[in-house]
């Protein structure tokens, strides 16, 4: 017979349970995996009360958790075994339900004979399903069910802190969708919300602005210690189950591409388009997947299959205008003849990932010092004008990226001019024809962003005076009481978008130098490189959100190229600022880079100096930019 104290343990009484008295163990401990302090009639000095009571509760609570999620994740573990065993080796259905993709198409396919036993099967698939019953596994759907919304309410703004569609815009109901019929993005998303909230949990609360005993002080380290521990393991784990799943997806995602996408429907293009380039994202916040489009990372293919993709689309509808008419819905015409319009959920995504697509196109152009894959569209795709424009059939760069869309057109510009340099100095070195040429197309594109910078701060002014805001309130179709959904925030967001294009100009003209001067050291640096570079870091250190320096990542690049020794520690502690979060998304990944050029020895007297080019060629792993 089993041994009884006299008084209930400690525990159970911090816990307010009650205590069966067993020794050594009282059954509430042991079934939970804690420390039972049965049988000590002396008070612990924890349980007196006050602050101390509370943390130490705050620990006990994390190892119940710990203990009850360490449990959950066996029985998972046991019945994805036994899901695993069951399962056929030439099973493929990995991508996503096939009538979430086109019902339409779906229905013109169907044999005649097949209409009525399919419409039942078709009306259970084209309901809507969360995501977490979708694709989760057993027993834990509701921690697949925080995790995505910690996606959409945390992870995808800090990826794309500049993207605030209104409700006129259809807001971000398309994520929503993409994640619960789409198993790629699914997986994906779910990795980064773990990646993100592991990083998260690395930094203790600072919260605390009362003076702490020194009791209290290494309790309060405890709890932390605790929780983290918890957490971390938690994290991982979920990381590592959705890694998994997201790689065979991101497999199957390029096995599934089409080979002729012009024979497809419209819509499922639209929407590998949108699966192509969210995994493109995915891998770049993950660091993984390394390489560019010269090389032969999973990142390269997947730029490469969008921009074909992309062409394909493109080239058959001849203008994003026709494309969204074709993707167009009964009800998004509805405002037509007030000038505003409402876009459904497959014109938002494809409006997004046709902006994030030309941003990749662009920047990775200027690590290859090629051709951009898609510059034919450039004019026809990108709003080149201010943030007042109400131009629908173009994309507005800077409400994705940040940037806005004439100053990435010159850079795209200035990387069409180093391919034509670095192709010319290998045929004709030392042309003084070709020479003069370089420094009038290099003096022309500078003309150009010293121009867009001078109208730049001028609309910035007028758009966000007191006069202009009231007289655009009342040329606007919606009523004032309605502004804030139409244009939420727009005076600063104007601004911020502004000073992001501006990084960008600056960092153009360092871009621009290099190609000019056709040399990437800062033995090389002229006095305007150097005033323009101080102007970058100046810039980079007003910027206080991690999400919109992670967005810089291309500007802290070019600028850190010819750094000086002084301005090389600028940029560490500009990417410090970050915390933890500068693994997240490239901003570790770029100094990682420069470190890399920073820390090769200096070249010989004999040797001539290196290119941008010739520099990136040197590295490791080519930068992905996003």
């Amino acid at each position: 017979m089993p041994q009884h104290s006299r008084l209930s343990c400690w525990t159970c009484r911090l816990r307010k349970k009650k205590c069966d008295r067993t020794l050594p163990l009282c059954s509430n401990c042991r079934g939970l995996g804690l420390s039972c302090r049965n049988g000590d009639e002396t008070r612990p000095g924890w349980m007196e009360g006050g602050k101390a009571q509370e943390q130490h509760a705050l620990v006990i609570r994390a190892q119940i958790k710990e203990h009850q999620v360490r449990e959950r994740s066996l029985v998972a573990q046991h019945r994805r075994a036994q899901k695993q065993q069951r399962r056929s080796d030439g099973r493929s259905e990995l991508l996503m339900h096939e009538e979430a993709w086109d019902t339409s198409a779906a229905k013109e396919s169907r044999p005649a004979g097949a209409t009525s036993h399919s419409s039942s099967s078709q009306a259970s698939s084209s309901s809507p399903v969360p995501a977490s019953a979708a694709f989760a596994p057993p027993g834990q759907s509701y921690i697949s069910a925080d995790f995505t919304v910690m996606y959409l309410d945390y992870v995808f703004p800090f990826l794309f802190p500049h993207y605030r569609p209104t409700i006129f815009e259809g807001g971000r109901a398309w994520v929503l969708a993409t994640l619960q019929t789409q198993k790629p993005l699914y997986h994906t998303a779910m990795s980064l919300a773990s990646f993100f909230l592991a990083l998260i949990t690395q930094t203790p609360s600072t919260s605390t602005s009362t003076p702490q005993s020194p009791s209290e002080t290494s309790l309060t380290a405890q709890s932390h210690t605790t929780l983290q521990s918890f957490c971390g393991g938690f994290i991982w784990d979920i990381l590592g189950q959705h890694m998994d799943e997201a790689s065979r997806a991101v497999r199957a995602v390029i096995d599934r591409i089409p080979r002729a996408p012009a024979d497809t429907a419209l819509v499922p293009r639209t929407r590998l388009l949108v699966n192509i380039v969210q995994l493109q994202v995915f891998e770049t916040a993950m660091g993984t997947g390394a390489g560019t489009g010269t090389g032969t990372g999973t990142r390269g293919i997947h730029l490469r299959a969008a921009t074909e993709v992309f062409d394909g689309i493109v080239r058959q509808y001849d203008s994003l205008g026709h494309v969204l008419a074709s993707l167009d819905s009964s009800f998004s015409e509805a405002l037509q003849g007030t000038g505003w319009r409402i876009w459904n959920i497959d014109q938002a995504a494809f409006r997004f990932a046709a902006s994030a697509l030309l941003y990749m196109d662009i920047v990775e152009s200027t690590t290859r010092q090629g051709v951009p894959h898609l510059r034919t569209w450039y004019p026809r795709l990108v709003a080149q004008a201010d943030g007042n424009t109400k131009d629908t059939r173009r994309l507005r760069m800077e409400d994705v990226v940040g940037c806005q869309g004439w100053m990435l057109m010159v850079i795209s510009e200035i990387a069409v001019l180093a391919n034509w340099a670095y192709q010319g100095s290998e045929r004709n070195n030392g042309d003084l024809g070709r020479l003069a040429e370089l420094h009038a197309r290099s003096h022309n594109l500078s003309w150009r962003i010293h121009d867009g910078l001078r109208y730049l701060t001028r609309d910035t002014e007028s758009a966000t005076s007191p006069l202009s805001a009231s007289t655009s309130a009342s040329a606007a179709s919606p009523p004032p009481v309605l502004q804030a959904y139409y244009r939420p925030d727009s005076g600063a967001q104007l601004q911020e978008q502004a000073q992001v294009t501006r990084i960008w100009a600056y960092a153009g003209l360092l871009y621009l130098e290099t190609v000019t001067r056709k040399c990437a050291c800062d033995n090389c640096a002229s006095k305007s490189h150097k005033e323009n570079a101080t102007t970058v870091l100046a810039l980079l250190q007003q910027v206080t959100l991690p999400a919109v320096l992670r967005g810089l990542n291309w500007p802290i690049f070019v600028t850190g190229f010819m750094a000086t020794v002084e301005q090389r520690a600028e940029i560490r502690n500009i990417v410090a600022t970050a915390g933890p979060l500068q693994k997240f998304g490239g901003l570790a990944s770029t100094l990682h880079h420069l470190e890399e050029l920073w820390n090769r020895p200096p070249q010989q007297h004999n040797e001539p100096p290196r290119t941008f080019r010739e520099s990136v060629a040197l590295l490791a792993d080519s930068p992905v930019f996003m």
